[in-house]
């Protein structure tokens, strides 16, 4: 667990920011992650970096004053708005503004704060996040509290524990993206380039989760999904190396994540999982990302960690493969994937659109 840390933001970006926002009457609150990391004890998993606020989306015009003096400052603020009509707004109304101060050398720092701006329709008010409309009682946002961080006060709902049952890692979805639209397409397009670079360099591979479940029972991706899964197993690490190059040569990013802490069946330092996003320019990677989890053998049994969360089945659903044809190509699931399925999901033949890992998968093992 990481220890999130305020006064790296507070020294970089948010301080300057706040004063600003004091200076044109803005109100706003402590949002997101950060309420969610306060309401913690300030002991949160994301990058310690970032600071999430929230403003009525009435105080845009003094919001956009702000901004143009961050940038008349040299700050990076990056503007984003709704492409299409929805709760409260219409097309190209400003959704969120991410200001980053520079470094002397001109570019942007790590320490990042987001605006979100809310928009009431009924007694509700919305927000996009991550591509993800999200919705909280109006009310709970209306009465604050000040809260110390790091020496300093700040506002926050004063009901916040409903504030974060509304929509934290508890939120209200209201809709998803997921793999829908332009989405779809390039999902398709990366599940296929993936699995061949593995078959190239005679990885075994099997498809996992919802990537999965989708091309079993729909014979095609699950549209609200908001990622792609596929397994490899540990005896194959060391040819990870020569897959990560040849994803890179293909123009998609690629990174590696390792396991913090000893685990049943996995040491410290060991990989945990491979990364693999599109770019959406030339350096910056997109939103949508495929997951190649290492599992692990273990007294019979096959472990991978996902959510935090220690997960296991037998190991002799890896026991072998067998296919799901997909787009012209047979990619590889485990032996049975009908058992599989039904020990991860149970009813895996009803769709579920609010099914969550972290809670619902059958698989966890409590710790």
């Amino acid at each position: 667990m990481i220890i999130y840390s305020f006064s790296m933001v507070f020294a970089g970006t948010t301080l300057p920011l706040l004063k600003l926002l004091e200076a044109q009457a803005v109100g706003f609150h402590v949002d997101g992650f950060s309420l969610a990391a306060v309401e913690a004890g300030a002991t949160f998993d994301p990058p310690p970096e970032l600071m999430e606020l929230a403003v009525d989306h009435e105080r845009v015009k003094d919001v956009m004053a702000v901004v143009r003096i961050c940038r008349l400052r040299g700050w990076r603020v990056v503007v984003r708005c709704h492409k299409e009509g929805g709760y409260g707004w219409q097309k190209g109304d400003i959704s969120t503004i991410a200001f980053k101060r520079r470094h002397w050398y001109g570019l942007p720092r790590r320490e990042k704060t987001t605006i979100y701006l809310k928009y009431r329709e009924g007694p509700h008010l919305y927000w996009k996040r991550s591509g993800i409309i999200l919705r909280v009682p109006a009310e709970l946002s209306l009465a604050l509290k000040p809260v110390a961080i790091s020496g300093l006060e700040f506002p926050v709902p004063q009901r916040t524990q409903e504030y974060l049952t509304a929509f934290g890692a508890w939120k209200e979805r209201v809709n998803k993206r997921g793999l829908e639209g332009t989405a779809h397409g390039v999902g398709r397009g990366m599940l296929l380039a993936v699995t061949e670079v593995l078959e190239q360099r005679r990885i075994d591979y099997h498809l996992e989760g919802g990537t999965l479940l989708g091309l079993v029972r729909d014979g095609d991706l699950i549209p609200w999904d908001h990622d792609l899964d596929i397994s490899i197993p540990e005896s194959t690490v060391g040819h990870l190396l020569a897959v990560v190059w040849d994803l890179r040569r293909r123009g998609w990013k690629v990174s590696r994540r390792f396991f913090r802490a000893d685990g049943p069946a996995w040491r410290k330092g060991q990989v945990q999982i491979l990364r693999i996003r599109a770019r959406r320019w030339l350096f910056l990677s997109g939103d949508l990302c495929l997951d190649v989890f290492v599992k692990y053998a273990h007294d019979g049994h096959t472990w991978w960690q996902a959510k935090g969360k220690a997960m296991s089945v037998p190991a002799c659903h890896y026991e072998g493969h067998s296919v799901v044809p997909f787009c012209g190509r047979n990619l590889r699931t485990p032996v049975d994937p009908e058992g599989y399925l039904e020990a991860k999901y149970g009813d895996w033949r009803t769709p579920r659109e609010d099914w969550d890992c972290a809670h619902d998968e059958r698989t966890i093992i409590p710790t």
